[in-house]
Parts: C-alpha cells; structure tokens; sequence
C-alpha cells in the first residue's frame, strides 16, 4: 500500500495556534452570548416599565371614563325626572280641563 504525506489522514496531536484558535472562539462565543444576555435585559425591563406605565394610564383613563359616565347617568335621570314633572303638570292641566268640559254640558 501507498502512503503519501500529503493524503488525508487524522492526526492526534494539537498544534498550539489550534488551541488557541479554539480558546479563542470559545471565549468569543461566551461574552457574545453574555452581551446579548444584557441586551436582552435591558429591553425587558425597559418593555416592562413602559407596560407599567401603561397600565397607569389605563387605569386612570377608566376612572376618568367612570366619572365622565356618572356624571352623563345623572344628567340623564334628571332630565328623565323633569320629563316626569312636565308630564305630570300636563296631566293635572287636562284633568282639570276636561272636569271644566263635563261641568260646562
């Protein structure tokens, strides 16, 4: 059989610039990996404040809207109560009217 240096073959040894190589890759990868972890934290609190934030907002926005409600509730039931009263006038007036008529006959 023929044997070549320049075939392919698998060797066991590890040159040092191999392992450097490695070491750093490795070591790339790792504050790669923390950096974006950082990131990632910084926009969650970030989204996390804004969403707080927004939930205030809603809340006091709901009880500006329950206020605006009550008060629009009781405009309403007031003038539903003075619909009442002319109604009621305006009842009294043709009763007495019509008691006047049947008096006239």
């Amino acid at each position: 059989m023929h044997t070549d240096e320049s075939d392919w073959h698998l060797d066991k040894r590890w040159h040092l610039m191999q392992v450097a190589a490695l070491l750093l890759s490795l070591a790339g990868a790792i504050v790669y990996v923390v950096r974006r972890d950082g990131e990632y934290d910084k926009r969650m609190s970030a989204m996390e404040t804004s969403m707080e934030q927004q939930r205030m907002r809603d809340a006091r926005q709901d009880e500006q809207q329950r206020a605006r409600d009550d008060i629009q509730d009781r405009t309403a039931a007031e003038a539903v109560a003075l619909v009442r009263q002319q109604l009621d006038r305006m009842e009294s007036k043709l009763d007495r009217f019509v008691e006047s008529r049947a008096r006239q006959r």
